[in-house]
């Protein structure tokens, strides 16, 4: 679509919050892992001080207040540069 986000100051906090929101709707698996790889802290435990050596567990996930903060910074940003950028290309096979 013509936003190349991943270049943004934001992307990293996009990216964490997605696998948050993932790590919360389908509980441990693919995101809790990638999460614990990724953001070792927002998990309580052994992931916090990284150094987890069993599988991750969604019930451990944690959110700071400042965190969260980070994340709605984040979700701003991509939000109010979004449009700006966009741009669409049609073409006459349409």
């Amino acid at each position: 679509m013509g936003f190349p986000f991943e270049n943004r100051p934001y992307f990293e906090l996009l990216e964490t919050c997605r696998l948050v929101s993932n790590t919360i709707k389908h509980g441990d698996g693919t995101s809790c892992q990638k999460l614990a790889e990724n953001a070792p802290g927002l998990l309580q435990g052994l992931y916090q001080l990284g150094i987890g050596t069993e599988d991750p567990k969604a019930d451990k996930l944690w959110i700071e207040l400042e965190t969260f903060t980070k994340f709605a910074w984040a979700i701003d940003r991509f939000w109010n540069e979004f449009p700006d950028r966009l741009t669409v290309s049609i073409s006459d096979d349409q």
